[in-house]
């Protein structure tokens, strides 16, 4: 809307819109995207227009900030906006009869009350991220869950605190993410942590979550165990025999928020000595036991 706002002819041509960027799997990644559309848009290989929609990450405005670059660039900030309230309250209502209807409440259930709909609108400030978020958390994932009253007052009560950064836009999404890592027991969060570390720093291809267990020590319900209290904010696909294979966000602002110790606090931050020197020397430990293997037939022949 906002481009369209602005400058109508840009729909007369061919446009590609890539939201998100920010999002790509590593930074690496992001700029091999904008090295090859800047390398199109000066060569004029492509008839195309671009659209790029991200978060202001340094190195993004970096990668676009150059001499050369800047003539055939337009930034447009776009703020957080209220505009998208009636969507989200759209997508909260969606979400609560997704949970009545999978948790077998009465279709006659009035759940949860209108008033409780309009606060958490308020809360989500236009983030469709805390919306999503906030619907799956409430929906409870996982075993020995609060019922779904409690979970709805405990995020309800996080409008009725005052928020650490009340500048920050991303305050009441961090509020939220404290609430889902608080609710890990405190003798699991060591595993939780490390699994999360390994996570944002190895992205490995393949069975993520075998290496992961492995370099660990964790069986099988160990690794369900650290993540059992995580499936609002992040996702465990899986193979076809039901085997668990890979861990990824729902949004990347969680990885931010674990690694930013004024937004996740001391005690739940990635990068505290802590959890930094388990997962080094865990991934030592493992690295030396897989060189008393010469080829991979022997390691193969250890594995089955």
């Amino acid at each position: 809307m906002e481009l369209h706002v602005n400058d109508r002819r840009i729909f007369s041509n061919h446009l590609i819109v890539i939201d998100g960027l920010d999002e790509a799997d590593t930074v690496v990644a992001q700029r091999v995207i904008i090295k090859t559309i800047l390398s199109s848009v000066h060569q004029q290989s492509t008839p195309f227009l671009w659209a790029i929609f991200s978060r202001p990450e340094s190195h993004i405005e970096a990668a676009f900030s150059s001499e050369r670059d800047i003539q055939f660039i337009w930034k447009l900030l776009l703020p957080v906006s209220t505009d998208a309230d009636n969507n989200i309250r759209l997508y909260l209502r969606d979400g609560f009869k997704t949970i009545r209807a999978k948790k077998g409440l009465p279709t006659s259930l009035t759940w949860p009350p209108e008033e409780a709909v309009d606060q958490l609108v308020d809360q989500s400030a236009g983030l469709f991220a805390y919306t999503a978020s906030t619907t799956r958390c409430i929906g409870g994932d996982g075993t020995d869950q609060p019922s779904l009253d409690d979970r709805l007052k405990a995020v309800l009560n996080l409008g009725k605190t005052q928020l650490q950064d009340s500048g920050n836009p991303l305050a009441h999404l961090d509020a939220l993410y404290l609430l889902i890592m608080t609710q890990i027991p405190q003798s699991i969060l060591p595993n939780t942590l490390a699994l999360l570390w390994i996570r944002i720093n190895n992205n490995w291809g393949g069975n993520q979550v075998l290496f992961y267990s492995s370099i660990l020590r964790l069986s099988l319900p160990g690794f369900y165990t650290a993540v059992n209290n995580l499936y609002s904010v992040l996702a465990v696909s899986k193979s076809i025999s039901n085997m668990p294979l890979e861990l990824s966000f729902y949004h990347a602002s969680f990885g931010e928020f674990l690694k930013d110790v004024k937004r996740s606090s001391p005690k739940f931050h990635i990068g505290s000595s802590d959890v930094h020197w388990r997962c080094i020397a865990a991934i030592a430990e493992t690295l030396n036991h897989l060189s008393r293997y010469n080829n991979a037939s022997e390691l193969d022949a250890a594995l089955s």
